[in-house]
Parts: C-alpha cells; sequence; structure tokens
C-alpha cells in the first residue's frame, strides 16, 4: 500500500492563529518535514518566516521514520534534524 503525505491543520479555524517562533533544531527548519510531497506555501513561509502555526502538522520524512508515518508539529525536534534548503 502506498501512502501519500498530507499537510494539514488540527483546526479550521483562521482567527486564531497562535503562531510560535521556530529554531534550528526543531521540525519546522528541518529538511525532512513535509518531504515526502511537493513543497507549498505553507512550509516555504515556514522556512522563511521561521514561524509557524503551533498545531499544524505535517509528516516526517526522515529515512528511519518514514515507515511509521510520523505527524509532528514545526515546534517538536529530534537527534536526526537537518537544515532545511532555502526555499
Amino acid at each position: 500500500m502506498q501512502h501519500t503525505a498530507m499537510v494539514f491543520p488540527l483546526t479550521q479555524a483562521t482567527e486564531d492563529i497562535d503562531m510560535q517562533a521556530i529554531h534550528d533544531g526543531q521540525c519546522g527548519l528541518c529538511g525532512h518535514f513535509g518531504e515526502n510531497h511537493a513543497k507549498n506555501d505553507v512550509l516555504v513561509s515556514i522556512v522563511t518566516k521561521k514561524e509557524a502555526d503551533v498545531v499544524f502538522i505535517d509528516e516526517c520524512g526522515h529515512p528511519r521514520l518514514q515507515g511509521l508515518h510520523l505527524k509532528v508539529t514545526p515546534i517538536s525536534g529530534c537527534d536526526g534534524f537537518v537544515p532545511s534548503l532555502a526555499a
């Protein structure tokens, strides 16, 4: 069975967006964050602005975790961090 990664928020509310700063070592700035699908405006914005909605989640594409289809927030982190390429 082939898995298709999807970018999706946990909530559809747009008026109460809680943006948080993202720093090196966190998933939002990792090259594996959302790498299983085409880049989109949300991912580019996270990397360029270094901030993200705290309820936004995407799949981690780290090779050792791909089979788990792990979903993470941009503020999550792990020892497998690799810097994202410039947007």
